[in-house]
């Protein structure tokens, strides 16, 4: 039995796991977007519109951020929290999913809750694998459980379309689909890579919350409105815009800050 390679010293650990929390906060802020949306209508009832169900719809994508984030810093606490609140997350969605079969909701919304805990179901399997992989660097151990937390960010497309088509042309919806759903990957991927002890990982962690930055302040540009609906939107994107650009400094300096690159930075200061 050989032993496993020692843990990389990472200084920039600490900026890397705020910039996690960010990504996971810029996530998390869509929540409170589809409940001033729905504010009028909010209810515990029956309904689309139910309090329980937009919560756990809403934050999808938060959970997923904070494992893909939590494995790729090997950190065993995080992975312990993330381990917590997708299972959490995951018995929520199976609990809305029974009421939905016995009270007879649309098969839209059922289908809907069913690809979240599918979602859910895959995160947790990568957590776990990544929980199994901690303290012992980027092994392909903890790669293969990056990977199979991206998996299941790539999965959300089938939330996605049950959530859309419904209501609107589905040929129509291509491109927003597309959209919503590229983005979402690439939070998912951004806060894996950041926690990753390596240079050009946090680089591209970097480069991809730059381009999320760019795409909210698009969308903000040509929907902004003073009405209800597209102010909430408005002020919910420039938010995670604010906490993306955030999170790409610090992807950038935690970069800086691994022991590879400032011995490298030393050589050509002696040289």
């Amino acid at each position: 039995m050989t032993d496993a390679p020692p843990p990389i010293d990472d200084a920039g650990n600490g900026l890397a796991t705020i910039g996690v929390f960010l990504a996971t906060f810029a996530a998390w802020a869509s929540l409170p977007i589809s409940l001033w949306q729905a504010a009028p209508d909010l209810s515990f009832g029956f309904t689309q519109d139910n309090v329980i169900f937009l919560v756990a719809g809403s934050s999808l994508l938060a959970t997923v951020t904070f494992a893909a984030g939590a494995v790729g810093l090997g950190s065993r606490s995080l992975l312990t929290a993330a381990l917590v609140v997708t299972s959490l997350h995951l018995a929520l969605h199976v609990a809305i999913g029974g009421v939905e079969h016995v009270l007879g909701a649309r098969p839209a919304l059922v289908l809907g809750t069913t690809a979240a805990a599918l979602v859910l179901a895959v995160t947790l399997v990568g957590v776990i694998v990544g929980w199994f992989a901690t303290r012992r660097g980027p092994t392909a151990m903890r790669w293969l459980a990056l990977g199979i937390v991206v998996a299941a960010g790539c999965l959300i497309v089938f939330q996605e379309v049950s959530t859309i088509v419904p209501y609107i042309d589905l040929a129509a919806a291509v491109p927003l689909i597309l959209t919503n759903v590229l983005a979402s990957v690439a939070v998912v991927v951004a806060a894996g890579f950041l926690g990753l002890p390596r240079e050009r990982a946090r680089y591209i962690a970097a480069g991809l919350f730059g381009l999320l930055v760019a795409w909210f302040l698009v969308g903000v540009s040509w929907s902004f409105s003073v009405d209800r609906y597209y102010l909430g939107y408005t002020v919910g994107a420039a938010v995670r815009a604010a906490a993306y650009l955030a999170a790409a400094v610090l992807a950038v300096r935690a970069g800086l800050r691994l022991p590879g690159r400032q011995q490298a930075d030393a050589d050509e200061v002696t040289a």
